[in-house]
């Protein structure tokens, strides 16, 4: 997908802009979720690696890590674990997408939209 969206935004010489979707198991292992892990660290890895590459065409790459987000299959009392004291919601994932569709000097960055809870390993 990255070669033919790059090249499609390079030929049109205007430059452009990526956000990539990883979650927490790309920047924390998961010893039960290796696999997970791994191809969520790749997406993190490549993000970095695309920013670097793209930038002198203006494109930016920037990536969101999402932490627990409202839905049907969370338990209700989810959120007590987060530092801020509640799960995520769209709007929150929606308006950091959008941060980082705005700002014009961010590229290569990882984003945690989780409350706090990237730095929350006491409580696991």
């Amino acid at each position: 997908m990255y070669p033919a969206r790059a090249r499609l935004m390079i030929a049109g010489g205007q430059g452009g802009i990526i956000v990539n979707i990883s979650d927490k198991g790309g920047v924390q292992p998961w010893a039960s979720r290796p696999h997970h892990s791994i191809s969520k660290a790749g997406v993190v890895m490549l993000t970095h690696n695309a920013a670097l590459a793209l930038a002198e065409h203006n494109i930016r790459v920037n990536c969101i890590v999402p932490g627990i987000v409202t839905a049907e299959d969370n338990p209700a009392d989810a959120g007590k674990m987060i530092p801020l004291g509640r799960i995520g919601t769209p709007d929150d994932v929606a308006r950091a997408v959008v941060f980082l569709a705005t700002n014009d000097f961010v590229t290569g960055a990882v984003l945690h939209i989780d409350g706090g809870d990237a730095y929350n390993r006491g409580k696991y």
